[in-house]
């Protein structure tokens, strides 16, 4: 008997001990696991635009939720009634110096507005009308790439963004600005400042009508409309 105990019940005791331990196991596992979730944020895509007026640039920033989509001014139809046909004006008395250039869209037309300042009181004397090209840089004769598939050239006489009394220049923006916004005009070039002569090319993504409204003093301009 004492063989039997002594040998038999230390085996026993350990083999009571291992399942208690493997049931103990296995009902803590059912009462205490817990699953990790992780959550991730939606993304968002931030559209930044950028509008020049007067060589001074003002980035606008619009934030859209992801499935939202960001419109588009692809969809601004050509207009059915309005001209192409090219526009001019008299002469100014005087040199017209260029300060200021912008673009601005609204309700599928494009605004391209150039601001000037004169002894004269007359509106700038310009032609404005659809060219072919291909267009080169006045007066070096260097060939100049413009966006779009018709162009609409804006000849503006006399006229400068020279100041040559002060020896400063009066128009101090950018000579390209890209306006991928745009209703119609995606690109505005200035390619030419020679001899008085002043040439901005407004590049379109399709032939449009367009109307011209020219200003005297004291706010003198010009104002093409495209759309």
């Amino acid at each position: 008997m004492r063989v039997l105990y002594g040998r038999g019940v230390p085996k026993l005791i350990v083999l009571i001990v291992v399942l208690a331990v493997s049931v103990a196991a296995c009902g803590g596992s059912g009462k205490h696991s817990s699953a990790r979730t992780t959550t991730t944020a939606p993304s968002t895509t931030t559209v930044v635009k950028t509008t020049t007026t007067g060589g001074v640039s003002t980035a606008t920033s619009a934030t859209t939720a992801p499935g939202s989509t960001t419109p588009t001014t692809a969809a601004c139809g050509v207009p059915t009634n309005g001209s192409v046909a090219k526009q001019t004006s008299t002469q100014p008395s005087d040199v017209m110096l260029l300060t200021g250039v912008s673009v601005h869209t609204r309700n599928c037309k494009d605004t391209v507005a150039l601001t000037f300042r004169s002894s004269a009181p007359q509106r700038p004397g310009y032609t404005i009308s659809y060219q072919p090209g291909p267009f080169t840089q006045d007066a070096s004769g260097k060939p100049v790439t413009i966006a779009g598939s018709s162009f609409l050239v804006v000849r503006l006489e006399p006229a400068t963004g020279f100041d040559f009394t002060t020896n400063k220049p009066t128009y101090t923006g950018p000579d390209r600005i890209k306006t991928a916004g745009g209703a119609f005009a995606v690109d505005l070039v200035r390619t030419g400042d020679f001899e008085s002569v002043t040439t901005w090319v407004i590049g379109v993504r399709t032939l449009v009508p367009f109307t011209v409204q020219g200003t005297g003093a004291p706010n003198r301009g010009v104002t093409i409309t495209l759309g």
